[in-house]
């Protein structure tokens, strides 16, 4: 018996190895060539598109060529808009800033919130504090330093995927102030009935509710199928043996994401969920 659990301790140890040097890789990647110039060129987004666009977006004058990818956010500040009473010196928090476009675009928008953003990436950190010089910091959505209590809305572009979803509603419901809002704009290999449900159960175990949840598939597959010469240049703009990726980033009709969306394989959606309102103690009920 000593001898099997020698040998089981011998076998966790080295998946335990195998784990950290796999994410050691996975990181080296994120940072050297996701982040690259030379990958992604002039590009300031790296999330997906939706169209229609908005004027509101047209007007921000933020990019000729990524005004799609801009929407994405557009939309996420909309769902806040319709739940909140805005203030422009609202606390907020960019979960995965990337290549800076999010933070431009907010600072353009919201001119005097506060703005955070964190990201594993250095090299996106850099970039995007070129782009949108606000407050950053290089950190894990899992492990958030941040007082509890410390933001109105936390947006989350395209991250959410890859985070455990129950740890990470755990530390963002903590730092949310009350009443405040988590947006994720997202996709998901899997049908929006199914993850709808998993965000309903991660949420309600942190005392969270989703206020709004809309599903986005087919104004990505819009976006996808219009004849956009744009796209073609940032294509273009990538080296050739990574176009593929560029592709796929894209959703171009014939790419397996293209594919994954039109049968039902993956879903793209928006999830604003919401903080209750602080509850008031027996003195303060007495005092009102």
């Amino acid at each position: 018996m000593q001898k099997i659990i020698n040998k089981l301790a011998v076998m966790s140890v080295k998946g335990t190895q195998q784990i950290l040097h796999q994410k050691a890789i996975s990181r080296w990647v994120y940072n050297h060539i996701y982040y690259s110039r030379w990958l992604t060129g002039g590009m300031i987004f790296f999330n997906t598109g939706l169209v229609p666009i908005d004027d509101e977006v047209f007007a921000s004058g933020i990019t000729d060529t990524q005004n799609p990818q801009a929407q994405t956010y557009h939309e996420a500040i909309k769902a806040y808009r319709r739940l909140t009473d805005w203030h422009d010196t609202h606390q907020v928090l960019e979960v995965g800033c990337g290549l800076g476009g999010g933070m431009h675009y907010l600072r353009r928008m919201l001119p005097s919130a506060c703005l955070v953003a964190i990201d594993l990436s250095m090299s996106a950190i850099r970039r995007s504090r070129k782009l949108a010089p606000c407050f950053y910091a290089q950190a894990d959505a899992h492990a958030l330093p941040f007082q509890d209590a410390s933001f109105d809305w936390i947006l989350v572009v395209e991250c959410l995927h890859k985070l455990n979803v129950e740890h990470f509603f755990l530390e963002a419901g903590r730092i949310l102030k009350p009443e405040g809002v988590i947006c994720i704009v997202d996709f998901r290999a899997t049908t929006f009935q199914a993850i709808s449900q998993r965000l309903q159960a991660a949420c309600t175990a942190q005392g969270l509710h989703i206020a709004e949840m809309t599903d986005l598939t087919e104004r990505v597959l819009q976006f996808a199928e219009q004849p956009q010469q744009h796209q073609h240049t940032l294509l273009n703009a990538i080296p050739w043996p990574f176009r593929w990726l560029g592709r796929e980033l894209l959703v171009t009709p014939g790419s397996n994401r293209h594919s994954s969306y039109v049968q039902g394989q993956r879903c793209y959606y928006l999830c604003a969920v919401q903080k209750p309102a602080a509850r008031l103690s027996n003195n303060d009920q007495l005092t009102a």
